[in-house]
């Protein structure tokens, strides 16, 4: 069952429910292949593939709410390329919350202004995040309500 895989949603650390790009197959697989790992690394790595099994069973459930067979991100932050342009116009098209409570922006201080979002982007970020609490990250709800779903 893909809730029995999903994180726990009362676990800690606190969490935006946000996964990461599911690429853990292919970087155990590039150092099985290209490293000379000994037996005891050997055995590490196949030790990972019922985790990473289980992952992408997870994350093949989880995300292909409709059985289309295309796995979906639910936010730019998944993507492994979270500020990139080519979000924009998917982006465009979430409707920031009316409700958006005050938060405050880490990146404003460190980071010059042509080299991160724009506060109305961060606004689309966080109404994501917030939805998807709204929903207690149930991954069939979020699927289904998410403002942004890009295969």
């Amino acid at each position: 069952d893909a809730d029995d895989d999903a994180p726990a949603k009362e676990s800690l650390p606190q969490t935006t429910g946000i996964t990461q790009p599911p690429v853990v197959a292919s970087c155990v697989r590039v150092m099985v292949e290209q490293q000379r790992l000994n037996e005891k690394s050997m055995r590490k790595a196949l030790e990972l593939l019922p985790k990473i099994v289980k992952f992408h069973n997870w994350f093949f459930t989880a995300r292909d709410a409709n059985n289309t067979g295309r796995v979906s991100i639910h936010h730019p932050w998944e993507s492994g390329m979270d500020n990139s342009p080519a979000w924009d116009s998917a982006l465009d098209n979430v409707v920031v919350s009316p409700d958006l409570p005050y938060y405050e922006r880490k990146d404003t201080t460190h980071v010059d202004s042509d080299m991160r979002p724009t506060q109305l982007q961060y606004d689309r970020f966080i109404t994501l995040v917030l939805s998807f609490k709204d929903v207690d990250y149930d991954p069939e709800l979020c699927s289904k309500t998410s403002q942004f779903r890009v295969a």
